[in-house]
């Protein structure tokens, strides 16, 4: 199992790396991509978009951004190494599903994948747990949960002190100028494993830049502007003197974390609503209520998928 949790994460991986840039020329062809790797995820990896493209990546360490670090504020830092993931996982939820549901305007054919994906997840699922629920469990859905919060997780390694990323930043089309955003694992094993996801600064300054390439840009544009205290040659080691001992929550230079001393304001909302579904309407849809509803028609739009029985929201 610990095997299948390990080629969990690379899949988790390969999802980050397809949703940034696509793997082929076809849209059909990522369509048909895009469903396996949900296979290999656990998660329909449309869904990446909105949490970590659009909130993360635009807003790196800002109330926008769902996923930041300074949620975290447990005084002992294993336990927020530990449960990072399963702290921010409503968040990023509800972020999703209240992009999803707008999709049904802005982009249909967005929400349409979203639909594919999950619905071809949901039925292996169901499949392999009438086979055998319990081997379901075990080689299929608990690689899969850890998968997810390993590829989540790792924002905390990547940004916990690092610079924020002011809003607007990004506006100018690469930000070189907040060179000290991230934190680069630079060892050539876990580049090797996780296709250079390591070189995360390069990521951030070039989000739809191929993978294959980070490792060049981290040595031309990164590293001689950057901070070295932000090349960590180990995890390991990162991670033993960061959460284990003596485990004391810095920034990269070796200053207080700031943003931890002052009450966490909760998240901006960023999502564009349109006229016909403003915020109220879609919070509404993503409800209890609201989902109980579109579970119920599922079936139905399944069979017609331009049918729409609640206002066009499903």
């Amino acid at each position: 199992m610990a095997w299948l949790g390990f080629f969990g994460f690379i899949g988790a991986t390969t999802v980050h790396n397809t949703m940034h840039c696509r793997v082929f020329k076809s849209t059909q062809a990522n369509k048909i991509w895009q469903g396996l790797l949900s296979l290999t995820y656990g998660h329909t990896v449309s869904t990446y978009v909105p949490g970590h493209n659009l909130s993360h990546h635009k807003y790196t360490q800002q109330p926008k951004d769902v996923m930041r670090t300074t949620k975290l504020r447990f005084k002992w830092n294993l336990w927020n190494g530990l449960f990072f993931q399963q702290s921010v996982a409503f968040d990023v939820l509800v972020n999703d599903l209240r992009y999803i549901t707008v999709q049904t305007v802005h982009n249909a054919s967005f929400f349409r994948n979203c639909l594919r994906e999950f619905i071809i997840l949901l039925s292996v699922q169901v499949v392999l747990g009438i086979l055998d629920w319990r081997r379901m469990l075990l080689y299929f859905y608990l690689p899969h949960l850890f998968a997810q919060w390993g590829i989540v997780s790792i924002n905390l390694v990547q940004h916990d002190g690092c610079d924020e990323i002011p809003d607007g930043a990004y506006t100018s089309g690469h930000k070189v100028e907040y060179i000290n955003l991230a934190r680069n694992l630079t060892s050539p094993l876990i580049n090797w494993c996780t296709m250079n996801n390591g070189f995360h600064t390069a990521h951030h300054l070039y989000p739809t830049m191929h993978w294959s390439f980070y490792p060049e840009c981290h040595d031309k544009v990164v590293k001689p502007r950057m901070d070295p205290r932000l090349d960590e040659p180990s995890l390991a080691a990162y991670c033993f003197r960061t959460f284990i001992y003596p485990a004391k929550r810095v920034r990269f230079d070796g200053g207080e974390i700031i943003a931890l001393q002052s009450a966490e304001t909760g998240d901006l909302d960023w999502i564009r609503y349109p006229e016909q579904m403003p915020k109220e309407k879609v919070d509404e849809i993503i409800s209890v209520k609201g989902i109980l509803t579109m579970i119920a028609f599922l079936p139905f739009k399944v069979i017609a998928p331009m049918w729409s029985p609640i206002g066009n929201t499903i």
